[in-house]
């Protein structure tokens, strides 16, 4: 918690351009979001997870994990997975499965798949079930296990 909070001090401490401004004040927010969660704040640290607004061209969402904010959206989505809020946590997670962020489309397939499975959907169930199954198909075992064994990432 100290090298973050050295972190943070940093960050604040540089003087970005205006072009840099909006990437700056996002990752300050989601860095004090990830304090927070650290600390058990969970409930805050959604609230400012969500309530972060990057601005930055398409090129710069499609190709940066800074802009996108892929972390940050996996996330929030977990975490409100864990409080019940299924149908928002299939929006954060469907967000995952649409673009660039591919580290974390297996991973968010396998999550929709338990939300639809919880919510007695078992078709939708099964489609996410097949689709994480066909990208992770090679994947190293030691990775499904944790995966399987994480309460969140």
């Amino acid at each position: 918690m100290d090298a973050a909070r050295r972190y943070q001090r940093a960050l604040v401490g540089r003087v970005a351009s205006p072009a840099n401004r909006s990437l700056q004040t996002a990752l300050d927010a989601s860095l004090r979001a990830h304090m927070e969660l650290a600390r058990g704040q969970t409930t805050t640290a959604l609230d400012r997870l969500e309530a972060i607004d990057l601005e930055g061209w398409i090129e710069q969402v499609g190709f940066s994990p800074f802009y996108s904010r892929a972390y940050d959206r996996l996330v929030i989505a977990e975490l409100l997975r864990e409080t019940g809020e299924y149908g928002r946590a299939l929006d954060w997670y469907g967000s995952l499965t649409e673009g660039y962020e591919v580290l974390f489309v297996g991973p968010a397939h396998y999550r929709m798949a338990g939300i639809y499975d919880t919510l007695g959907d078992t078709a939708s169930a099964g489609k996410h079930m097949r689709e994480f199954g066909r990208l992770w198909a090679g994947a190293d075992s030691s990775a499904l296990e944790s995966l399987r064994s994480s309460a969140r990432w």
